[in-house]
């Protein structure tokens, strides 16, 4: 009898030590992410998560990048106290707000995110050359497009360039010229739109960065620049 205790001791461990070392689903090593477009698309869904709601408007920052950009000028007028785009307004708001330090993080999550998908989806094996090809263009300019979100923000911005950084990688870096940030996201935002479809593939790929999307954030970067 103590043997078969003993055995049956044996074989619980076992199965409890096997059932929770089990690796959840949404714990993919990039390896096991770029295998397939499946969860690949969803690693490229997550870059596209940092664009902006510009439509938010009372509550800026967050996880959404939402902007207080049009109650911030003349086209709209938010006089209410707990607004943040009155708090823009009146000056009441500093580097140690909220919402300030929301954006620089978050960009640069997404600037982050896009590298390591263009480092990584040539490995994707069940999707054509070309349509990776054009994944890692609305990559590459998405990632653009965020520094270009950065700069209107803040100004001078550091610039990564083109391999993404160690997670645990200390990034205490100077700050890029303007001049050097604008000649970077209007090269970078270029080279994708030679890659992007004029007009999206079909009805699921509505929202996707176009090749006049890339285009038109190009030149809202030279204008900056020019003025």
């Amino acid at each position: 009898k103590k043997l078969l205790y003993l055995f049956l001791v044996i074989v619980l461990i076992s199965s409890c030590s096997k059932y929770l070392d089990q690796v959840p689903d949404d714990r993919l090593t990039l390896d096991e992410t770029f295998r397939t477009w499946s969860t690949a698309q969803r690693f490229l869904a997550d870059v596209y998560r940092s664009v902006p709601d510009e439509f938010g408007q009372r509550n800026p920052g967050s996880e959404t990048n939402r902007g207080l950009w049009t109650g911030g000028c003349d086209e709209a007028d938010f006089v209410w106290g707990f607004v943040q785009s009155n708090d823009v307004n009146i000056g009441n708001w500093d580097a140690n707000s909220g919402f300030v330090g929301d954006y620089w993080r978050n960009f640069y999550r997404g600037i982050r995110s896009a590298s390591v998908f263009m480092e990584n989806a040539d490995a994707i094996k069940d999707l054509s050359p070309d349509l990776i090809k054009q994944y890692k263009a609305e990559a590459r300019a998405l990632r653009a497009m965020y520094y270009f979100y950065l700069m209107r923000i803040y100004g001078p911005v550091i610039i990564l360039g083109e391999k993404a950084p160690a997670v645990d990688a200390d990034l205490q870096l100077p700050r890029n010229s303007f001049d050097e940030c604008v000649e970077y996201v209007a090269t970078e935002l270029e080279k994708a739109a030679a890659d992007l479809p004029v007009i999206p593939r079909n009805d699921e790929e509505y929202g996707h960065i176009t090749k006049g999307v890339a285009m038109a954030f190009r030149a809202n970067a030279m204008m900056y620049a020019a003025s």
